[in-house]
């Protein structure tokens, strides 16, 4: 995805004027807390991270997973699948977005007293009270029971944005001192959760820069800096913006690889295997580079789903999806997964790519872009009801609808 600031005027202004639909919250009291030094200290995710292999969140439940203090954080993938936001953050460098790496360095220099057992990861498509509320009780209960006096309460789109901010509210009045990223700082000042830090990093990067350890440290330290105050609601702004969103921000990076331009129509199924082929060596390359893939949240291999989508391309009518699967499940996670198939082979070349930059590739510049771009036709004169929504909502971002033809 883009910072808020870079998208088009009418899509930025529609996000930000859902202000008034946000939910009004009576203050809730700052609860203090030791020294940092003697502070234990929790991540809270609203990205819909969980382990490998575990169950994907359902949406609209406020249903939440446990992450082990002692995780490695290669085995953690996303199974939010949104297109509000950008995931080649989590994809290049997981602290990106669950900074854990940098808070076991800062454990072990003593900045912080410890380290809790257990985090949590909840989705931020559960925005609702009602929603979130409930579960958002039960783990103030077992932060408390931890022993926990400091959460770090991350998202990373403008729907978590609005579930951080109640997570805000509902963790600390269990007795839990908190501070939350804020993404959409018009959405949070109407919430007014006890403590927040307005960061204007692209959204899916709540920590700013993947690969920029001392960059993550400084917002991380931001962060801590805030639990010492009980006089909230607090909501402050990170003014450090990464040398990359400068105005230069689009150039110098390229495809690891030349790729042909992209046909249309029936050439296509031909160009996507062709182009596989090309990146398959780049991304093996990447995935050893970095010693993990975010991949897995479908149960096809890569070239078992461009199989998939070039046939629902030829005959959507007449596509079945893999055994015990229903054909909008099927395409929402294959998609995700072969663009993060994608994002990794791309990723092969050093260095940060805007999260703008690495969409205009897919969707400007290879033929896979060019399949789901004409695939949401496809969608959306599907009989499957599912499928329609899929196609409206999942499948291209905003900000590439104008290559729609």
């Amino acid at each position: 995805m883009v910072a808020i600031r870079d998208m088009p005027s009418d899509v930025r202004e529609a996000l930000l004027a859902r202000a008034a639909d946000m939910p009004i919250w009576a203050n809730t009291a700052c609860v203090a807390g030791p020294g940092l030094a003697q502070r234990r200290i929790a991540l809270v995710t609203t990205a819909g991270l969980h382990l490998r292999g575990e169950p994907h969140f359902r949406s609209g439940t406020g249903e939440f997973r446990v992450i082990p203090g002692d995780v490695d954080p290669g085995a953690l993938i996303m199974s939010q699948t949104s297109t509000t936001y950008d995931r080649t953050g989590f994809q290049e460098d997981v602290n990106t977005v669950f900074p854990l790496d940098r808070l076991r360095e800062m454990q072990a220099e003593g900045v912080v007293g410890s380290l809790a057992a257990r985090h949590f990861a909840f989705i931020g498509s559960a925005t609702e009270a009602h929603q979130i509320k409930p579960h958002a009780e039960e783990v103030a209960r077992a932060l408390r029971a931890d022993g926990v006096t400091g959460v770090l309460i991350l998202p990373v789109c403008p729907s978590c944005t609005r579930g951080a901010a109640i997570l805000g509210h509902v963790i600390e009045a269990g007795g839990v001192p908190t501070v939350g990223i804020s993404l959409v700082r018009e959405h949070t000042a109407v919430i007014r959760p006890p403590r927040a830090l307005h960061v204007p990093f692209e959204l899916g990067r709540p920590l700013g820069v993947p690969g920029d350890a001392a960059f993550q440290r400084r917002v991380i330290e931001r962060l801590l800096g805030m639990l010492r105050r009980v006089d909230g609601p607090i909501l402050e702004t990170y003014e450090e913006v990464p040398a990359f969103l400068g105005e230069d921000r689009m150039a110098g990076w390229t495809c690891p690889v030349p790729l042909p331009a992209p046909p249309a129509g029936s050439a296509l199924g031909d160009a996507v295997r062709q182009e596989m082929r090309l990146l398959a060596p780049w991304r093996d390359e990447a995935v050893r580079r970095r010693g993990r893939t975010t991949t897995g949240l479908s149960t096809l291999p890569a070239e078992a789903i461009a199989e998939l989508l070039i046939a629902f391309h030829t005959d959507p009518a007449n596509t079945a999806p893999p055994a015990g699967q229903a054909l909008a499940a099927a395409l929402r996670y294959g998609v995700d997964d072969l663009k993060t198939w994608y994002h990794e082979a791309a990723l092969a070349r050093p260095g940060p790519v805007p999260g703008l930059r690495m969409a205009d590739w897919v969707y400007g510049e290879t033929a896979f872009g060019r399949l789901l771009l004409e695939l949401h036709a496809a969608c959306a004169a599907h009989a499957d009801p599912a499928v329609v929504q899929f196609g409206a909502v999942r499948l291209v971002p905003t900000h590439q609808r104008h290559r729609l033809g």
